[in-house]
């Protein structure tokens, strides 16, 4: 009895297993976002860890981490988090070494969350390691991510691609004068969370990377002020490090950018929003 009852189960897993296994292979269901805001992270930071040559790095929150995966870029947006917690899991991850990093602006300035060491641990224990070797236990190959997939995918309004160009145009580029400094006049920032963000992103040149850029994401929320008040702290921090600051809120005019959930951009407007950054990145290192 207990036999019958244990080749049964075996031979039910191994079914199970196969059919999950035929899914993830056959079913061409992708995305970059799962079902929770940590496994969305942990799907991401996989298949960063996957790509073998990195030209360039996306640290951010939720906003950046939904622009698209691409065999020459990292992308680490962190659901819920910064862009401090992201370029920490690039600091202390297993990534290749890339020539560029995209900072988002939205994110830029936050106080340290708790999530942080959390995911970092994650990242550097030994069981994440193993299991994002094995197809059938990587983040996003859990069966209940595939199922949110699915529904996202029917559900998620169809979006089509922005009727403008990936020209640079609208797109502010450059890097602000070393005098642009307006953190004393923004009332809610922390001088020391200034010098602290500085001070790590200078680490951040010094350590041999070529290009460093500030990058502001097309987003649906914030008022004009708020927004105004992060983008001018991102370009304070810009100025002291001497990074480039990229402003792609211009993309917005005349409504050609659109969200899927009023906030975050929708897949075909993260596509054409990263094409018009890469084509603003090759604009600044073709000077």
């Amino acid at each position: 009895m207990i036999t019958r009852f244990s080749v049964s189960l075996v031979f039910t897993i191994l079914l199970l297993a196969m059919i999950h296994l035929g899914i993830i292979r056959w079913g061409k269901i992708d995305g970059v976002k799962e079902h929770s805001n940590y496994f969305s992270s942990l799907s991401r930071i996989e298949t960063a860890m996957n790509v073998v040559t990195a030209d360039i790095a996306i640290c951010g929150s939720s906003l950046s981490g939904r622009l698209p995966a691409s065999e020459n870029i990292i992308n680490l947006g962190v659901d819920g988090g910064s862009a401090g917690q992201s370029l920490n899991i690039l600091k202390n991850g297993k990534f290749s070494k890339p020539n560029i990093i995209c900072i988002e602006a939205n994110s830029l300035y936050s106080d340290t969350l708790e999530q942080e060491d959390k995911i970092v641990d994650v990242v550097n224990s030994i069981t994440f390691n193993w299991r994002r070797g094995v197809t059938l236990f990587q983040s996003h190959n859990r069966p209940t991510g595939l199922f949110y997939k699915v529904i996202r995918s029917k559900f998620m309004p169809n979006n089509q691609r922005p009727s403008g160009n990936n020209e640079v145009k609208n797109i502010e580029i450059g890097i602000p004068s070393e005098g642009f400094s307006v953190v004393e006049n923004v009332d809610w920032v922390k001088k020391s969370s200034f010098n602290k963000c500085v001070q790590q992103l200078r680490h951040i040149k010094n350590n041999g990377v070529e290009t460093l850029v500030i990058v502001w994401i097309p987003n649906g929320v914030g008022s004009g002020d708020r927004k105004e008040s992060l983008k001018n702290y991102a370009k304070a921090v810009a100025g002291e490090t001497r990074a480039y600051f990229i402003d792609l809120e211009g993309l917005e005019t005349n409504g050609s950018i659109q969200y899927s959930d009023g906030v975050h951009l929708s897949p075909s407007s993260a596509e054409y929003t990263q094409e018009c950054l890469l084509n603003s990145i090759k604009a600044i290192t073709l000077k």
